[in-house]
């Protein structure tokens, strides 16, 4: 008798104990999610945070326009397209705000 009430209990034991086991693995589960929520909502919010003050700085140099803007006329280039039938011609002119920029660009 005494053998029985070892063995039934022990029984009992290990199917409660299997429940606790799975109670543990759910809450450490559903705290895992929150910590990385909760993280993954910090680091979104920080960004935004930092953004906002570089687009509220004041502008202290303004340049003022030249009266006539410098255009450098660069040479014109032929880019073969995709298909090799078909190709673009490209000529760029640079407009410049000082005029030591073109000559120096020009000896490049």
């Amino acid at each position: 008798m005494a053998d029985e009430e070892e063995g039934g209990g022990g029984g009992g034991g290990e199917s409660s104990g299997g429940g606790k086991k799975k109670k543990i693995i759910i809450i450490v589960a559903v705290v895992l999610l929150l910590i990385i929520g909760i993280v993954v909502f910090l680091l979104m919010s920080g960004d935004e945070e930092e953004q906002l003050p570089e687009e509220e700085l004041p502008v202290t140099d303004v340049a003022e326009p030249l009266a006539e803007p410098i255009f450098l006329p660069l040479e014109s280039f032929v880019v073969n397209l995709k298909d090799g039938r078909r190709f673009l011609k490209a000529s760029i002119q640079l407009m410049l705000s000082e005029p030591g920029a073109a000559a120096y660009l020009t000896v490049r």
